[in-house]
C-alpha cells in the first residue's frame, strides 16, 4: 500500500505538481511527501531562474515585513529558494517564517476539531514549541487539553476491530476522522510493543 502511494507522489511530482498539491491530492501531509521524495532520491529543487531583480524586491519586501510564505505567494519559487537568496544577502531569518500561513491554518482547524499541540507537532513532524509560538502569533486560545480519554479510545478500538469504519467512528463521537486513526494508531503502536516486550 505505502509503495503505492510513493510511485503516485513521484510521478506527480515529476509531472510538475508542487509537494503542496501533491500532498493534497493524496490526502497525506507535505512532510510526508517531502520525505518520501529524498528517500526515493528525487531532486526537489525546483530550476528556477532567479534574477538579480527578483531578488531585491524580496529582499525589499522582507525587510517591509513580508514573510518568506506571502513572497512565495507573489513568485514561482519555493520557501527554500527564498530563504537562500535572503541568507546569501546577509539578512537573518526568522524560523517562524518559514512555516507557510496555510499550515498553521491547518493547524488551527486541527485544534480546532479536538487534536492536542502535541499531536498537531506529531503530525507535520515539528516541535510543540513552534505549534504553541504560532497559535499565540495567531491569538489562538490554548487550552489545558489532556486529550482524549482512554475509555473512549477503547471503544472506538474495538469498533474498529469489529469493521467499522473510521470515518464512521468519527461521525458518532463528533470528531474528525484523522483524530481517529492517529489515536487508533497510538494505540495499536502501544499494544504492538507491550507484545514484544512479553514475547
Amino acid at each position: 500500500m505505502d509503495d503505492m502511494i510513493i510511485n503516485k507522489i513521484v510521478k506527480l511530482y515529476k509531472k510538475g505538481l508542487t509537494q503542496k498539491d501533491v500532498a493534497e491530492q493524496l490526502d497525506v501531509s507535505q512532510t510526508y511527501v517531502s520525505k518520501k521524495l529524498r528517500v526515493e532520491g528525487v531532486d526537489t529543487s525546483r530550476n528556477v531562474r532567479v534574477s538579480n531583480d527578483m531578488v531585491r524586491e524580496w529582499i525589499q519586501l522582507y525587510k517591509k515585513g513580508c514573510s518568506i510564505p506571502d513572497i512565495v505567494k507573489k513568485y514561482p519559487v519555493s520557501y527554500g529558494t527564498v530563504t537562500q537568496e535572503l541568507k546569501r544577502e546577509g539578512l537573518s531569518i526568522e524560523s517562524d517564517c518559514v512555516i507557510p500561513e496555510e499550515q498553521v491554518d491547518r493547524w488551527i482547524e486541527l485544534y480546532k476539531d479536538g487534536w492536542s499541540m502535541v499531536e498537531i507537532a506529531e503530525e507535520y513532524d515539528v516541535s510543540v514549541s513552534t505549534v504553541s509560538k504560532r497559535f499565540r502569533i495567531r491569538d489562538v486560545k490554548i487550552e489545558d487539553r489532556r486529550g482524549v480519554p482512554d475509555k473512549i479510545v477503547d471503544e472506538w478500538m474495538e469498533l474498529y476491530e469489529k469493521g467499522v469504519k473510521q470515518a464512521e467512528i468519527a461521525e458518532r463521537y463528533g470528531v474528525t476522522q484523522g483524530s481517529v486513526s492517529l489515536r487508533l494508531k497510538k494505540r495499536r503502536r502501544l499494544k504492538n510493543n507491550l507484545e514484544v516486550k512479553n514475547v
